[in-house]
């Protein structure tokens, strides 16, 4: 065998194994009722809840399979291991004229009103990666909403 032939060869088994590698990467996403999912050909892990400005919104409950694959954990790595943490996402929930800002947009600016929103997360799955605070901001009719965002895991109210 001549080098060459030896190196294509070397090559072709380094691809193989990458390949093989990557049928496990959670590399597509699903979106299905309130959540989120990252997904591999076989498993999946929440990504986001969707609240949808309920009072019953805010206790969160994970379906065990989305798209016929397990549901796995919360939080996880998506793609080649990017972290991905679970989190609230409130926007669809709060019925607003006004526009979300970023925390860069607040941070000269004086803050009107603080709210206060407890989400109850209540699982047995495998909590890998978590915003348990977070913080979304609201400008409406010229003031500053701030919301506090804190997620209780496996807490009752």
């Amino acid at each position: 065998m001549t080098m060459r032939k030896m190196k294509a060869a070397a090559l072709m088994v380094i691809c193989c194994i990458m390949l093989a590698g990557c049928s496990m990467m959670y590399g597509s996403e699903v979106e299905e009722g309130a959540f989120t999912y990252k997904c591999s050909e076989t498993k999946a892990f929440v990504a986001e809840y969707i609240w949808d400005g309920t009072e019953e919104g805010m206790t969160i409950h994970i379906p065990d399979t989305v798209e016929n694959k397990q549901v796995v954990s919360v939080g996880g790595f998506f793609g080649r291991g990017v972290p991905t943490n679970f989190q609230v996402l409130i926007h669809d929930g709060i019925k607003t004229n006004g526009e979300w800002i970023n925390a860069n947009a607040v941070s000269n600016k004086e803050i009107d009103e603080v709210v206060d929103l407890d989400f109850y997360l209540d699982t047995d799955l495998e909590i890998k990666r978590c915003f348990e605070e977070s913080t979304a901001y609201l400008e409406e009719d010229g003031k500053i909403i701030q919301y506090d965002i804190k997620l209780h895991v496996n807490e009752s109210k």
